[in-house]
């Protein structure tokens, strides 16, 4: 009898260890990813500062820092959203850092069976800023936030992790992360564009100019995120010019 209960507590201790090692290597890809991209955007970054096109005569260049983007993702929180039709997340906390070439943006909440309340595990999702545009109607910088880890801090009882924690910690490391993706909504940084210039015209003597309007175009060309602030670099064209008519001419 006494081997039997030894047996079984070896093979939970083992189970528990191996659970642990699957967490750890998740961490250690997640991180590898990160690394990675950070690697891949600092070579762009010295190849464009070598060729000198980091930033053009043409271009503009725009920066928020990591406190200001962090509080516009918090300023929408909490979010809550039932997920797969089988989770329900709710997300509370986010934090955004801005360093070698990533913007890295950590997200914290908790999950739990739509059917189940009572159980519940912590998460963390962790992503980046994603799909950086200008909104033309409003001329404001959109970007959306994607998610490419999670991580689950499973709940414990009295030193031993409960069956139905364990299930559903597993079976949201098994959820996509671009639904995810869909717990935050777009981020909206508000730096106003102005997409025409209005010149009312004037006649001083024997020097006059009518009245119009000069369109402005803005694109973003590059996202970067350096020394704890994020750096958009805009393509900016203008014209052609487009007079107006004058009421009664």
């Amino acid at each position: 009898m006494r081997r039997r209960v030894f047996f079984s507590i070896a093979l939970l201790a083992l189970g528990g260890a191996c659970r642990r090692d699957e967490a750890r290597a998740a961490r250690v890809r997640a991180e590898k990813a990160l690394l990675e991209r950070q690697i891949e955007g600092l070579r762009e970054l010295v190849a464009a500062a070598q060729a000198r096109t980091l930033l053009k005569s043409e271009q503009f260049l725009i920066g928020a820092d990591e406190a200001t983007v962090q509080g516009l993702i918090a300023a929408t929180l909490p979010q809550e959203r039932v997920i797969a039709n089988r989770f329900r997340v709710r997300l509370e906390r986010a934090e955004a850092r801005f360093r070698s070439s990533q913007g890295v943006v950590v997200l914290k909440g908790r999950a739990s069976p739509v059917q189940s309340a009572d159980t519940f595990v912590d998460l963390t999702l962790e992503g980046g800023l994603d799909d950086v545009v200008i909104d033309q109607r409003s001329g404001t910088l959109v970007a959306k936030i994607a998610i490419y880890h999670l991580e689950v801090q499973r709940a414990a009882a009295a030193g031993a992790e409960g069956s139905a924690i364990r299930a559903l910690a597993e079976a949201l490391g098994r959820e996509r992360l671009d639904e995810l993706s869909e717990l935050v909504p777009p981020l909206q940084i508000p730096i106003r564009l102005e997409q025409s210039i209005a010149f009312d015209g004037f006649e001083e003597g024997p020097v006059s100019a009518g009245a119009g309007t000069l369109p402005v175009t803005a694109s973003v060309a590059r996202v970067l995120a350096l020394a704890g602030r994020l750096w958009v670099v805009l393509d900016v064209g203008a014209g052609p010019w487009r007079a107006t008519r004058r009421t009664g001419s």
